[in-house]
């Protein structure tokens, strides 16, 4: 794993770093533009949204638990390429942030500590010939080492309490451990409770005993060494699991501690992962003497930590103490949080919240989206951050809002610029921000002005929204509900393209919003082309868009070279767009058309039934082989686009262009697989005409036509260096002959040129395809979309019953 190294000391106090190491790197694949696309994958559901109350005795906070199961190899995987380049060794790891603050024990406490626990145990023993403590471990075995572990660090917690720096010794320790104090667990045979489905258990962890044992109540992860030889970077990549596991359950996480202690001597490592990467400290050896001393001393130092340096956000909320005892230090706000108020900048508060979205990941924007009632007040008027709420003198008013939490690299435009940008160039569709905010920055605060490699930076951003809804994909909505909030996010879209000039660059199913009631747009809206309006005055939208977090402002005077935005793989990743996975080319309106097809598709098929004739998908060799007589199809028999979120991009755009653009066999296939209720031919003919709006159909022949310019210009290219190789074989003797027949060819390949430019030009930046334009496009959806609604509508009032009727 690429290991960078610094020595930069913390600001606490005067003191003197190691001097830097050097470690081997693993070979870092992806580009420094890149996304980590594959991981949005993992937060899509299948079912919907969890129930407004967990079930008793579940950890279930979050309409994201209904995620797909991520066996461990994937996310082992998904990991490592997140990590890659962003792993960071500190030499000054344990004084930033274990032992610079009134909470750490100096080595004087550390030698009083280690007197009581030599008292009581027999592996803790002064060597008089020495002159220093020493400790002897029982075994490195799983078996024997963690157990023991733990007992030695749940007895430096009792030896070191009375006093951060000064533990007075008494003759009872038990007396000494408080009720709140931090406590370390074997938890080697113990599932954690979460509301994902992950198996993932680390070794040890250490737990806050006011809540019930789970990861919403984990304060730092263990993993020891186990196996033959295992390797540095598999024990990172373990220990980086849990703590991925940690940010999903606590979603105000801003950073998490590890340790790795190895099987071969007393030897261990300190971690800490943030949304940049992780930090490790140098090895500690604590057989004796001060090494001994320096991990006593961080074991306790770690179980004192206050909530900002233990790597929690706490600038904007507020929460009750767990337990009356507790201290300011300990009263961290884990996943199970009593009376938790966001409070905003311009002096309201938002309670009763809801976490209604958690994203999976570590080096990601780590998003979260809460629900709550909004407590407007009566506030100065000239807010920094935005405007009051409620007008000045108004009585105290509630209303639902969705508060989003985000971790922003500093390398993009924030998410509420982007917002403020589409309203002061004129539209009017999208969900109205309330309020904006910016808080703790990596390399500043989280990693306590370590020194941070290029790209590893972001801002944590708060972001309110006045719109609240439901997601496109909830399973309560109506095909109705569905097809009204798609052509809202159809026309929005359109709106913040054609009249903003901004590129959205993440259509997916989690960034689409139906609403119940519409939002009325009371004025005419014109496009940027002249005479076209996007929608008519008074036009009501069921439905609105959402995150615009991957937005770039596409105006002439802002515009990127193509050469940078062809690297920006961005979107959700079932749902990129061909060109977009292959990076052929720069992200156009046409790739979210094409992204909304996608969505369209998803939408109609989960949660789906297994295909009726049993068939099995080609694509995946560990399903069995179907039974003779059996047609094999090209779907998945119970998760049909399965490969759109589990290959690799080449191989998933491979898969789209075959399936989708090339065999209309296969397309039509696919439609066949839509659910109750969608599979009535007007969600099929919308489906249909939105492929043939996209991609070039070769007449008569159902094939479409994906090629861009440079596979053009490449396939004229090779067929005339092979007619060029072909006429320099030909005999020297037919010199006459040859001339003739080669001003005979040069004017076939000339003819030949001039048919491919007519017929097969580039796709240009103003085009859906070819000879078909952005507007058109757009119109050419829009329309599908409204006479779809009209026919649902139409059935509606009848009182028609969707599963008799559609299908």
């Amino acid at each position: 794993m690429p290991l960078h190294t610094t020595s930069d000391p913390p600001t606490q106090h005067e003191w003197t770093p190691p001097p830097p190491r050097l470690f081997n790197t693993f070979p870092t694949t992806t580009p420094y533009y890149s996304t980590p696309i594959k991981r949005k994958a993992c937060a899509l559901p299948i079912e919907g949204q969890l129930p407004s109350s967990p079930t008793p005795g579940s950890n279930h906070n979050s309409s994201s638990a209904e995620k797909r199961r991520r066996l461990a190899s994937d996310v082992c995987a998904l990991l490592r390429d997140e990590l890659n380049g962003h792993w960071v060794m500190d030499g000054g790891f344990l004084d930033r942030f274990l032992l610079s603050g009134k909470w750490a024990p100096d080595e004087k406490a550390a030698d009083l500590i280690l007197n009581r626990l030599a008292a009581e145990r027999r592996d803790i023993i002064w060597d008089s010939q020495e002159g220093d403590w020493k400790c002897v471990v029982p075994g490195y075995s799983d078996l024997t080492f963690v157990k023991w572990f733990c007992e030695v660090a749940n007895g430096v917690v009792r030896a070191g309490a009375g006093s951060e720096n000064n533990p007075t010794p008494t003759t009872d320790t038990s007396k000494n451990i408080r009720s709140t104090d931090p406590t370390w667990l074997d938890n080697r045979n113990t599932l954690l409770r979460t509301f994902s489905e992950s198996r993932v258990r680390p070794d040890f962890i250490l737990a806050s005993p006011n809540y019930p044992i789970g990861w919403s109540s984990v304060l730092l992860v263990g993993e020891h060494a186990s196996g033959k030889s295992p390797t540095r970077e598999s024990l990172c990549i373990k220990l980086a699991q849990y703590a991925e596991q940690v940010f999903m359950t606590q979603p105000f996480r801003s950073a998490v501690l590890g340790i790795i202690t190895s099987n071969t001597g007393p030897k261990c490592e300190f971690w800490r992962f943030d949304r940049g990467g992780a930090v490790g400290s140098t090895e500690i050896i604590y057989d004796k003497g001060k090494g001994l001393k320096l991990l006593v001393r961080s074991l306790l130092a770690v179980c004192r930590l206050p909530p900002r340096i233990m790597g929690f956000h706490t600038k904007s909320i507020s929460w009750d103490p767990p337990h009356p005892q507790t201290s300011e230090d300990s009263n961290y706000p884990l996943g199970n949080v009593t009376n938790l108020t966001i409070h905003l900048l311009t002096g309201e508060s938002i309670r009763n919240l809801r976490q209604i979205f958690s994203s999976p990941g570590i080096v990601s924007r780590g998003t979260c989206v809460w629900k709550g009632l909004l407590l407007s007040t009566t506030i100065p008027a000239s807010s920094p951050q935005s405007q009051p709420l409620v007008p000045a003198g108004s009585p105290q008013t509630q209303s639902l809002v969705a508060v989003k939490y985000a971790w922003r690299s500093t390398h993009r435009s924030s998410e509420a610029a982007m917002y403020l940008l589409a309203s002061s160039r004129g539209v009017q569709s999208l969900s109205p921000i309330l309020c904006h905010a910016e808080y703790e920055d990596i390399s500043q605060d989280v990693r306590l002005r370590l020194t941070t490699p290029q790209g590893h930076n972001r801002h944590y951003t708060q972001l309110v929204l006045g719109t609240f809804g439901k997601t496109i994909f909830d399973p309560t909505l109506t095909p109705l509900e569905v097809a009204r909030a798609l052509l809202a996010a159809v026309v929005i879209h359109a709106e913040l393209f054609f009249t903003g000039r901004i590129l959205h660059r993440d259509l997916s199913i989690n960034n689409i919003i139906a609403l119940q009631e519409p939002r009325v747009v009371r004025r005419s809206m014109e496009a940027s082309e002249s005479g076209r309006r996007v929608f008519t005055k008074d036009t009501s939208l069921y439905g609105c868009l959402i995150d615009l977090d991957y937005a770039v402002d596409i105006s002439p005077e802002r515009a990127r070279p193509s050469t940078v935005q062809a690297l920006e793989r961005t979107g959700t990743y079932p749902f990129i767009a061909i060109q977009i996975l292959t990076a052929s080319e720069p992200h156009r309106y046409r790739h979210d058309l094409e992204s909304l097809l996608y969505v369209l598709l998803w939408l109609c098929i989960y949660p789906c039934a297994p295909s009726p004739d049993e068939a099995v998908t080609s694509t995946d060799s560990n399903l069995p082989h179907p039974r003779p007589g059996v047609r094999r199809s090209t779907w998945h028999p119970t998760d049909p686009l399965k490969p759109w979120f589990s290959l690799d991009p080449d191989a998933v755009a491979a898969h789209k262009v075959f399936n989708i653009v090339i065999r209309k066999s296969a397309f039509e296939e696919l439609l066949g697989r839509f659910k109750p209720g969608f599979a009535w031919d007007r969600f099929k003919n919308v489906a249909r005409r939105w492929r043939e709006q996209l991609w070039e159909e070769m007449r008569g022949t159902g094939i479409c036509n994906l090629q861009s310019e440079m596979e053009i210009m490449a396939s004229v290219e090779e067929d005339e260096e092979e007619e060029q190789d072909d006429q320099e074989e030909d005999d020297e003797e037919e010199k006459d002959d040859e001339e003739k027949d080669k001003e005979k060819d040069n004017k076939e390949k000339d003819d030949k040129r001039d048919g491919r430019a007519e017929h097969r030009r580039n796709v240009s930046a103003e085009e859906v395809k070819i000879g078909v334009g952005n507007w058109d496009g757009f119109m050419g959806i829009r329309k599908s979309l409204e006479k779809l609604v009209r026919e649902l509508e139409k059935l509606e009032s009848k009182g028609g019953e969707y599963g008799s009727v559609l299908n």
